[in-house]
């Protein structure tokens, strides 16, 4: 057991779990599918849960199309999102500039 666990559940009625464990067992359901619940969303309609994404850049891998679509996917199904944000080279709007890298 979590040593927090205990301070957790001593200031809880009988019978309740703590609120972080019910948000996370909220957040965890998976009732419709992806395409459903970022569709729901986007109509304003009420989904199962707020449909998840994130996205950075992978500096070592987003410089060819290939690497980039490969650290991309590594990362939405590692992570299980919802949607993917298909995100460009960090450094591309300089080079629309004329900037350059050796």
């Amino acid at each position: 057991m979590h040593q927090c666990a205990g301070l957790l559940d001593s200031h809880l009625p009988t019978g309740t779990l703590p609120v972080v464990s019910r948000t996370l067992s909220l957040a965890m359901a998976d009732n419709i599918s992806k395409p459903e619940r970022v569709f729901a969303a986007l109509r304003g309609d009420e989904p199962d849960r707020v449909p998840v994404s994130a996205w950075w850049h992978d500096f070592a891998r987003e410089w060819s199309s290939e690497g980039l679509a490969e650290a991309t996917l590594e990362a939405y199904r590692r992570y299980d999102w919802d949607f993917i944000k298909v995100n460009p080279r960090a450094c591309y709007y300089a080079e629309d500039w004329g900037a350059r890298y050796v």
